[in-house]
């Protein structure tokens, strides 16, 4: 099982790099945009951001359901621990789209010079409740699948709380009309 995790967090690299460059392009483009008080714009490019990285994230689930086995090849030879990836990247991978937004809206909403806010969420849905998750679901129910859900349960939790508070527009200081 540790070689598989091991193995899976290779391929999923790739997923997390490409999602992370995103979030760093969406900080840039909302902090220039807020710079200039184009709020309009931000939220036109926060809207298209959440539509293409929704899009890669349903490639690179499709990519891993149909060529996984073929990419854990470079990693182990091991029937065994490919079968297991496999498991862990069918449990995951369909849950990637329900993290766009943690990526797109926390950098948006960084980009606007609101940064405690969004590591407060992040902290407390991602980080707390994973550790709370493990605490109280994985005596219940000792399996991998338990372990790894811990993923999909905080990021959709997240992604929640930050669609919401991306809806509020509380990350929009009062003095910048939305233009």
């Amino acid at each position: 099982m540790i070689a598989a995790v091991a193995a899976y967090g290779r391929i999923d690299a790739f997923f997390w790099m490409t999602i992370s460059s995103f979030g760093t392009a969406i900080t840039t483009f909302a902090g220039q945009n807020y710079g200039a008080h184009l709020i309009s714009r931000i939220k036109k490019g926060t809207a298209e951001g959440l539509l293409m990285m929704s899009a890669i994230s349903v490639f690179y689930t499709v990519l891993f359901y149909s060529t996984g086995k073929y990419i854990f090849r470079l990693f182990t030879a091991d029937a065994a621990v490919i079968e297991e990836g496999m498991n862990i990247l069918r449990f995951l991978s369909p849950f990637f789209i329900v993290y766009m937004p943690i990526e797109v809206l926390s950098g948006t909403i960084h980009g606007a010079g609101d940064t405690f806010r969004p590591m407060i969420i992040t902290m407390l849905g991602v980080c707390v409740l994973r550790i709370v998750w493990l605490f109280a679901a994985v005596p219940l129910h000792r399996t991998i699948n338990t372990v790894l859900a811990c993923y999909p349960v905080t990021w959709i939790t997240t992604s929640i709380v930050f669609i919401i508070y991306y809806a509020s527009n509380a990350w929009i200081k009062e003095t910048d009309a939305i233009k």
